[in-house]
């Protein structure tokens, strides 16, 4: 990883014996480090360190690897809503509804696509069980990229009045 150091003190002449003055050059005593800018799943992170000694003024950036995508089957949560998706291909870029956060919001969209740390997913599927026994739930609205309504997704949602689906399902 290309290290880059800066200072502030600026030398007029690098070339000069200054080793009369300074016969031991002090090595660098490096702080834990800022985080400048966050890794994502899409692009790298910086992290910023400044030396410690006295008077010293030196700086080095360093990367930070990219997060790793998500695999089949890791839990997402969609910031929006707070609801639970899991990836169903993470090649495709699928993902399946798991759960609501709010158990008592009366209405609930299924939405086409998800976004979750730099990545858009299209919702394709309901999960098994992903309703059941929700006591609240009304209304549920069902985006037309769903293609699979999971087993006994709804068991249980006595209040469960309407589901609004496309003919793809």
């Amino acid at each position: 990883e290309p290290v880059e150091e800066t200072t502030d003190d600026s030398k007029e002449d690098d070339s000069k014996d200054n080793s009369k003055e300074n016969p031991v050059e002090k090595e660098h005593v490096w702080d834990n480090g800022t985080v400048t800018k966050q890794a994502t799943v899409i692009e790298e992170g910086e992290i910023l360190y400044r030396c410690k000694n006295p008077g010293c003024g030196v700086t080095k950036t360093e990367k930070i690897a990219k997060l790793p995508a998500p695999k089949n089957g890791a839990y997402l949560t969609d910031k929006k809503t707070g609801n639970t998706y899991r990836v169903y291909n993470a090649k495709k870029k699928t993902a399946e509804f798991v759960s609501v956060k709010n158990k008592k919001s009366k209405t609930v969209n299924i939405p086409e696509k998800i976004s979750v740390d730099g990545l858009t997913y299209k919702v394709v599927k309901i999960a098994n069980e992903a309703f059941k026994n929700n006591k609240s739930v009304t209304k549920i609205k069902i985006s037309k990229t769903v293609t699979v309504v999971g087993k006994e997704a709804f068991r249980g949602c006595k209040k469960l009045k309407s589901i609004t689906i496309s003919e793809n399902v």
